[in-house]
């Protein structure tokens, strides 16, 4: 309504204008008013359909910025639930990838055990051949010592394997994981009872 009335005073003051302009060109008709006013008058007819249809319009466009306003309410709440619906699926996406970093670190320490256990069945298997061979045959006295020394020179050998895994240890703490299976792999333990 402000900007009808605003429109109003700007028609009236064109027409004023206008008026001061074309008073010297006037003449008077019989009645003795001015051929202008009658224009006037239809210039105010046209002014007040004006208004209407811009009131009119006005109140379209009011309605039609209400409908938009809305519209974008509705796309900001749909947009707020996409947003809050992508935050729930990547919150389980995330959870659902560490329990999968779990699982496979479940399944390669299994793999692992697996693997050892099988060289350690291997490492009794042959041992458990040797022996057998070693009772059919006999022990010759004449390897004894050979046999002492190789045996001495091997527990040194993997000794020293552990200090140096030890050592890559403190110096290296996160193969920790790793290094701690290489230490497993260096233990046979070889709990296989002697015959009498």
């Amino acid at each position: 309504e402000r900007l009808s009335e605003e429109m109003e005073r700007a028609v009236l003051k064109r027409s004023a204008i206008s008026n001061r302009y074309s008073k010297s060109g006037e003449k008077k008709d019989t009645s003795g008013k001015s051929k202008n006013t009658a224009s006037m008058e239809l210039t105010q007819a046209s002014l007040k359909k004006k208004i209407a249809a811009l009131k009119k319009d006005s109140r379209e466009l009011a309605e039609e910025t209400t409908r938009y306003t809305t519209a974008i309410e509705q796309r900001r709440n749909q947009l707020s639930e996409m947003t809050s619906d992508l935050e729930r699926e990547t919150s389980s996406y995330g959870e659902a990838e560490e329990t999968n970093n779990q699982l496979q670190t479940i399944m390669n320490d299994l793999l692992y055990q697996k693997q050892l256990n099988q060289e350690r069945i291997a490492y009794r298997q042959k041992y458990s051949k040797r022996l057998r061979e070693i009772t059919q045959t006999g022990i010759d006295i004449s390897q004894a010592l050979p046999v002492e020394r190789r045996l001495l020179a091997a527990s040194q050998g993997l000794d020293d394997v552990r200090e140096i895994i030890q050592d890559l240890q403190q110096s290296h703490p996160h193969l920790n994981e790793v290094l701690a299976r290489v230490t497993a792999m260096a233990d046979p333990a070889l709990d296989i009872d002697l015959p009498d």
